[in-house]
């Protein structure tokens, strides 16, 4: 309940170059959803996409790699109803140019803002699945940090720790490294 707080904390010590949330770990698509629906759409199909809940930061912290477009701003208020897709999301669309396009998911629409290069999350050996990232209000319960290059990560880690304690009192502080 006090990210804010805690990541302003953390990134004074300077170990710590980027901090996001997220509803799911890099290496799991975990959510999805047959609700999505776009120009084009055979409406005989139904497709289960994987979905990701992310805050602003989420891009930069995992160091996505854009293939057209842009990331979540805070300059653009309309962000809270974009979208931004990974390669093999813009492909299965079928759009020639996806930047723009309307998505609807469920009675919402959403625009696509940003196309970004397929990353492994499931399995390195099953297809990338076509998946979508969104923003949320409170940004996910999972925190990530991108530790700043030449810091030791036990170091860093450490310091994590005592900050996350005096903020989580309780809670316990369990972590793992994503490459």
């Amino acid at each position: 309940p006090h990210f804010d707080a805690f990541k302003e904390e953390v990134m004074k010590t300077g170990e710590v170059i980027a901090m996001a949330r997220a509803t799911n770990p890099t290496t799991e698509t975990g959510n999805s959803s047959s609700r999505f629906n776009w120009k084009g759409k055979d409406p005989a199909v139904s497709v289960d996409f994987p979905f990701v809940y992310v805050s602003y930061e989420f891009g930069a912290t995992v160091g996505w790699t854009f293939r057209a477009g842009r990331d979540f701003s805070r300059d653009f208020p309309s962000d809270t109803s974009a979208l931004v897709v990974n390669e093999a999301a813009a492909e299965y669309f079928g759009f020639a140019d996806p930047i723009g396009e309307v998505i609807q998911w469920g009675e919402t629409p959403f625009t696509i803002v940003g196309v970004i290069a397929d990353m492994v999350m499931d399995s390195p050996y099953d297809p990338v699945k076509p998946t979508v990232f969104a923003l949320t209000e409170d940004g996910g319960y999972l925190i990530f940090s991108r530790v700043k290059p030449g810091v030791s990560p036990g170091d860093a880690l450490a310091r994590l720790e005592s900050v996350y304690k005096k903020y989580a009192e309780g809670d316990p502080f369990n972590y793992s490294f994503v490459d």
